[in-house]
């Protein structure tokens, strides 16, 4: 079998994942923090599913300390 398209990673702010018979599910991030990466990842013939996450690149070094790591939100959208 062949996988096609079975992993994307790149800059977005949100993330929509969208089938005929499914709701619309959108995941965005709310942060202005511009290292942060969307990754859309199709999982295998068995699983049929579709995994959406946001990572932290690891661009520049942090010191030790508190910080707000992500904000976001989920959205469900039903077909009408």
């Amino acid at each position: 079998m062949i996988f096609y398209l079975l992993f994307w990673y790149g800059e977005t702010r949100q993330i929509i994942a969208d089938a005929e018979n499914l709701p619309q599910v959108i995941f965005k991030n709310n942060l202005e923090d511009r290292t942060f990466r969307a990754i859309v990842e199709n999982t295998d013939y068995l699983y049929r599913a579709r995994l959406l996450q946001y990572q932290k690149a690891n661009i520049y070094s942090i010191k030790p300390g508190k910080y707000l790591y992500f904000e976001g939100e989920i959205e469900i959208v039903a077909k009408k």
